[in-house]
């Protein structure tokens, strides 16, 4: 009989898992001589007649799940975490192998916070040590084709790896590779782009295992799938695994950066009459190069570093974050003026690294661990792995604030963490983020083994770096943060919140405003990385219990902007920008401080109608006092281009409705709430509870920005911080939500939405 032809295929095996919260029963008999025996035998790791099974509590979750984000805020936890406990757990899924003709079945989980262990079938399959770094677990001898089988994992949260929340379990995507014979190694596929006087190149680098006679064909296809290169070549059999590296001449292709992200796809296979592997990757067309003295050279053109640093979790699901959310930030952080994003202060997801490579943002990859044991070498294989098809990657950072990098012992490390970067990806910088405290002025330090010297904070130790290297260019990889509160125009330390003025820097470090300055008048600073996108949970510095969450985003936990947002747009965008605070409802009579953000030269203020006065703007912002009268505030100013912009605020009635916009994709939902009066303006100091109900949907968290809200992470109900809430919903065929708030106009009170 004539064997069906074979394909590599790729399962997902994201969606329902059975979770065990704590340690699980592994046999439910005493531990007698039989037992011990069965369980040292491959089958019996998990206990005998299925008792790891039987006898535990499971419960059903969808994977991607972070578990320490369904728990309470505990005062007795860790404030670095974010009052969060982590714990132990397990997870355990049945899943049906095809008996097809594969010969290869390779299990990949993109992140497991933080060490785990991986079973199939009862016996050993992998580990990782690091919850930030995708493993692989080759499966294919312990396997039944044709037949279910059960993959089980214990994820072990206790190890901390970051001083920030970090959430807990299977929190990225899992996936399951299915490959015939002859196939492309894991993540064997390298393809980027090459620029000569001759014009541009692709470069393709295939790791592959062919046992028989089989051809490689790649095609190269612009985003309206025509064909812009195609070649075969005929591949000699060999038992050993083989690279393959050609690289194929592109006829005036379209160019990928940040204002224009163009995307080409490389269709690569490798096939046979009997089976083939296919496999798609999106690629770049791009040329980055570096000047010690003009920065960063994108395309030919000098491109200054407008960056922004984050960490990856997000208000409701802690660092499980959905796609669509995870498309949602990028776009936030674009429309700041942001053009680069650092990953603070470990590997990237594939889905960031896939929204920013469409939506047109640089990142900066960071290693987690300054180390050079083999198992953190390993850990830098697969962020490099996972990064370099990626055309947003521009830099790999090696550490960040490590206090060995002053010494000679630091740069021997760094020197050998930039060797295995470069052994699989030579075509990007290398930097690392050196502590704020003159590391990169010593003798010999983690710089010397640098392409661009990153240093946090010092901003007086550019002009000296510079001296010491004058090769390298300098960046700023984390600078200004600056505190500040959505909705709040007054410190108060006894509420733990602080003005959005922006004028609060974080202890001794620089003002945005002095980072700015020092970053414009030295031509050998690419640029800088701003601390920081979001507000995330933990590091409440410098406040502790009942603050769960940072104060230092331009954003809240939701992504809702603070003012200070428009501060750093004022500086980093290229179109004209002004933006008006505070709100305008104060207690009649009341000297209230009026400022605009903008990078206008001048600006006036006009109360109902009447002038108050030009301004001549310092460090894109101008100030007035005002006495409060109700109405209308108006900032008026114009730009360059002779264009007039404005921004209002309006004094608002009691709350009436409540105004939501719905974004995500066909998968989840983001729905954002905003208190309004009758009349459509918003309501800044609306504090009432908005309920949900659903269905054929599932509330994936819910989330106000508050960053002393103890509140449930995954509720049916959420109240509003200062005048905006937000909640996040896994969707369904047919899904309906259901949104309630009595403190509204009873006409407005329920509002039913068909998502």
């Amino acid at each position: 009989m004539k064997q069906a032809f074979c394909e590599s295929q790729t399962i997902s095996l994201c969606g329902e898992w059975d979770f065990l919260p704590g340690e699980a029963t592994l046999f439910s008999t005493a531990a007698n001589h039989n037992v011990c025996y069965g369980m040292t035998k491959a089958g019996g790791w998990l206990g005998i007649d299925d008792t790891f099974a039987n006898t535990n509590a499971w419960r059903r979750v969808t994977v991607p799940h972070d578990w320490s984000a369904e728990l309470p805020s505990d005062p007795g936890a860790s404030p670095s975490g974010g009052y969060k406990r982590r714990g132990v757990a397990w997870y355990k899924k049945t899943f049906f192998l095809p008996e097809a003709g594969h010969s290869r079945a390779i299990l990949e989980f993109e992140g497991i916070m933080s060490e785990s262990t991986v079973y199939i079938n009862g016996t050993l399959a992998g580990r990782s040590f690091s919850g930030y770094t995708g493993f692989f677990c080759d499966i294919s001898d312990m396997v039944v084709w044709g037949q279910q089988n059960t993959v089980a994992v214990r994820a072990n949260a206790d190890r901390v790896e970051g001083w920030w929340y970090e959430g807990a379990g299977i929190y990225r995507p899992v996936r399951l590779h299915l490959l015939p014979e002859t196939h492309f190694e894991p993540q064997g596929i390298f393809v980027h782009s090459r620029h000569t006087d001759a014009g541009w190149y692709a470069k393709i680098q295939a790791k592959l295992h062919c046992t028989i006679p089989s051809t490689l064909i790649v095609s190269i296809r612009d985003k309206s799938d025509t064909e812009l290169h195609r070649c075969e070549q005929e591949i000699v059999p060999q038992e050993a695994p083989q690279t393959l590296c050609m690289e194929l001449p592109l006829q005036n292709p379209p160019l990928w950066s940040m204002d224009a992200p163009n995307l080409l796809t490389c269709q690569i296979s490798l096939e046979n009459a009997a089976e083939a592997d296919r496999q798609r990757l999106h690629f770049g067309v791009r040329d980055l190069q570096w000047s010690a003295d003009r920065g960063l050279i994108l395309n030919g053109v000098e491109t200054p570093i407008r960056g922004i640093c984050c960490h990856q979790d997000h208000a409701g699901v802690g660092v499980a974050v959905p796609r669509a959310v995870t498309e949602y930030r990028v776009r936030l952080l674009k429309e700041m003026g942001c053009n680069a994003y650092r990953c603070a202060h470990h590997c990237p997801s594939q889905d960031l690294l896939d929204a920013c490579d469409r939506q047109g943002m640089l990142v900066m990859v960071e290693n987690r661990h300054f180390s050079t044991a083999e198992e953190v070498l390993r850990q830098v294989d697969s962020m490099v792995l996972y990064s370099r098809n990626h055309p947003c990657v521009f830099l790999y950072s090696t550490f960040n604030e490590e206090f060995w990098a002053r010494e000679s012992r630091g740069a021997r490390m760094t020197r050998t963490l930039a060797r295995r970067i470069r052994a699989l990806d030579p075509t990007r910088a290398i930097t690392g983020a050196i502590h704020m405290d003159g590391s990169s002025l010593t003798p010999e330090n983690a710089s010397d083994a640098m392409d661009v010297t990153g240093i946090n904070y010092s901003l007086a130790d550019y002009a000296p770096a510079h001296a010491r290297i004058p090769t390298h260019p300098i960046l700023g990889t984390e600078n200004s943060p600056t505190y500040a509160t959505r909705g709040v125009y007054a410190d108060n330390p006894e509420a733990h919140v602080f003005s959005a003025y922006g004028s609060s820097a974080f202890g001794p470090h620089n003002a945005l405003e002095e980072t700015m300055a020092a970053v414009a008048r030295a031509p050998y600073v690419a640029g800088c990385f701003v601390w920081c996108g979001f507000d995330y949970r933990g590091e409440p510095a410098p406040y502790e219990w009942p603050s769960v969450r940072s104060h230092w985003g331009f954003a809240d936990s939701c992504g809702f902007f603070k003012d200070t947002a428009y501060l750093l747009k004022s500086y980093y965008a290229q179109s004209p920008v002004l933006h008006l605070l505070p709100h305008w409802n104060h207690a009649p009579g009341e000297s209230v401080r009026v400022c605009v953000f903008t990078n206008l030269p001048k600006v006036t203020l006009f109360l109902n109608g009447v002038s108050l006065g030009e301004r001549d703007i310092q460090n894109c912002r101008g100030e007035w006092t005002v006495p409060f009268a109700p109405g209308v505030l108006q900032a008026e100013g114009i730009a360059a281009t002779g264009a007039t912009l404005r921004d209002t605020v309006r004094t608002s009635g009691v709350a009436s409705k409540l105004h939501i916009v719905r974004e995500g994709d066909s998968d989840t939902a983001i729905i954002h709430l905003e208190a309004q009066d009758a009349q459509g303006t918003f309501v800044p100091d609306f504090s009432h509870t908005v309920c949900f109900q659903t269905e054929n949907c599932e509330i994936l968290g819910t989330g106000n920005g508050n960053p002393n809200g103890l509140e449930a992470d995954k509720a049916s109900e959420i109240p509003c911080f200062h005048g905006r809430a937000q909640v996040l919903l896994r969707l369904h065929p047919g899904a309906l939500l259901r949104i309630f708030c009595g403190a509204l106009d009873a006409e407005n009170r329920e509002t039913l939405l068909r998502l």
